[in-house]
């Protein structure tokens, strides 16, 4: 299993990933919300531009050729870092792929002066996988992005550097 950041070559590949990701993991968006993510906001074009500009981070997992997972994540403002989205192929899931994901991320958010990510959970259920990586819930928000309830998760990766 390799994990690494995206190469400009692997939109289209990560495009097809993250496009069946959105339709098939995360049950609680409406179809609205998953064709506006997947038409609008999470275009081939704003994806390449993000690559190009360094603007977000995209971190892959690869089995062999095939991508198996994906984080995406902005870089700290403030110190605070934020992740997007994150999702392991189902097949792939109980094998530490998630936790690998996160861990390249907070070491190249360290790297960048990050003291602290934030994540937003849509599905409750999940709460467990981010507490056993050291999150904590920080507050819960009725009726957030696309109208769903949410908790905002938190985790302090190092000292503030501000």
């Amino acid at each position: 299993m390799k994990i690494r950041k995206i190469k400009i070559r692997e939109v289209d590949l990560f495009l097809d990933f993250f496009r069946k990701s959105i339709k098939n993991q995360f049950d609680e968006y409406s179809k609205k919300s998953k064709d506006f993510l997947l038409k609008k906001e999470w275009t081939k074009e704003r994806i390449r531009n993000s690559i190009k500009g360094n603007n977000v981070i995209f971190i892959l997992s690869f089995d062999k050729e095939k991508i198996v997972g994906y984080l995406i994540g902005n870089h700290h403002f403030g110190g605070i870092a934020t992740v997007m989205w994150i999702a392991v192929d189902d097949n792939y899931q109980g094998r530490g792929i998630g936790k690998k994901l996160f861990n390249n991320f907070i070491s190249l958010s360290k790297k960048e002066g990050t003291h602290k990510i934030n994540l937003t959970v849509t599905n409750k259920r999940n709460i467990g996988f981010y507490e056993k990586l050291g999150f904590k819930v920080q507050c819960f928000s009725e009726k957030d992005y696309f109208g769903l309830d949410s908790y905002l998760m938190y985790k302090n990766i190092q000292k503030s550097k501000w």
